[in-house]
């Protein structure tokens, strides 16, 4: 046997020496310091600190296990919270969530969709998993608040709203959406923990930074807004001049579901007329964001949804421009939601440049 494979026998058996000391050591500790422990391992060396959206990605190439499928299926009521099988399947994914829980706490997260090379064919592989994630901590939060560690259960939800307004820089109204359903997910968690009285006043305090931040991050509207615009500005406009022009324009008029008349009409236009068809699309994304922020906002998005099937931007607006109001009522409620989650667990209220937003009743 040479030298290098005598080095490794040698290498297994000490880490299994290792292995059985650490399990010895964490016996003879006491729960608060098994506690503070565990806390330790959901901070990253700072010198990792890169981009959140690189360790995102690399943690979900290792899939999801049991955990997900079991909480898919068994949470079916608000007051849900873990039975045994559950509890135990969601123990075995505590590697997976508090690599999550690390890369939530970075500040930079640049996901590196090729916007600007694939416009509305861009992939987005991220948001689905990301969601699932949250589920994820979620459920896991619910279970450790039922076992008294609070502490624990917070860092899961404040992640949740860091990963809300993560997902939400992909700066496509998707995004955005997908963060704002994370954060009411997150919600209705510390709702159902303040209830039945298993947040304490440091548990409460790390979830109130962590919301007040994602509210801060505005859910990345007015940069989703901007990246639809630039993609209908900018990549449309290489797109018209490719020799598949038309038969691109069928595929996505047909995804769309516009009459056949409006993509008959399209498809028969040269490259110049396409052109100023997008001049008068692209205005009404300016016009979107100006008026998304105002206190009448929300009326106002309505009414542009009007004048786009009414013709006002264009027989491509007719077609493409998408129905903003209906993402700016879930914004609007997004940013309530937190607003009063932020008042349920005590912080202080949210001050807000612009008027607050209108909400359906």
């Amino acid at each position: 046997m040479n030298r290098r494979n005598r080095i490794l026998p040698a290498l297994a058996a000490a880490l299994v020496m290792f292995a059985g000391a650490t399990t010895t050591l964490a016996q003879e500790l006491t729960k608060e310091e098994q506690r503070e422990r565990a806390l330790s391992r959901l901070t990253l060396d700072p010198r990792d600190e890169t981009n959140a959206a690189l360790h995102y990605y690399r943690i979900m190439t290792g899939g999801f296990g049991e955990a997900a499928t079991l909480v898919g299926e068994r949470r079916t009521t608000d007051d849900w919270v873990p039975d045994a099988e559950t509890s135990a399947a969601l123990e075995n994914e505590q590697g997976t969530l508090v690599q999550f829980i690390r890369a939530s706490k970075m500040k930079e997260c640049t996901w590196g969709t090729a916007y600007y090379t694939d416009g509305f064919e861009a992939l987005l592989p991220a948001l689905g998993k990301m969601r699932t994630a949250a589920r994820l901590l979620s459920a896991d939060a619910r279970r450790l608040a039922s076992q008294g560690e609070s502490r624990q259960a917070a860092e899961r939800l404040a992640a949740m709203y860091r990963i809300g307004d993560h997902v939400a820089r992909e700066h496509i109204l998707i995004g955005s959406l997908v963060g704002i359903a994370i954060s009411a997910l997150a919600n209705g968690d510390v709702k159902l923990l303040m209830d039945k009285g298993w947040l304490d006043a440091e548990s409460r305090a790390i979830i109130v930074t962590a919301a007040a931040q994602a509210r801060a991050g505005d859910f990345s509207m007015k940069g989703a807004i901007a990246m639809e615009r630039m993609v209908v500005d900018d990549w449309f406009r290489r797109v018209i001049r490719r020799p598949d022009a038309a038969e691109k324009l069928r595929e996505w008029t047909s995804m769309e579901g516009a009459d056949e008349a409006k993509i008959d009409a399209l498809r028969a236009m040269s490259p110049e007329q396409l052109g100023k068809e997008l001049d008068e699309a692209v205005k009404f994304y300016d016009d979107a964001i100006a008026a998304f922020y105002l206190p009448e906002g929300e009326a106002l998005m309505k009414q542009l949804g009007k004048d786009v099937e009414a013709g006002r931007y264009g027989l491509f607006g007719s077609i493409f421009c998408p129905a903003f109001d209906k993402c700016r009522v879930s914004w609007g409620k997004g940013m309530a939601g937190i607003d009063d989650t932020i008042k349920l667990l005590g912080g202080a209220p949210v001050g807000q440049a612009d008027a607050k937003p209108e909400t359906k009743k």
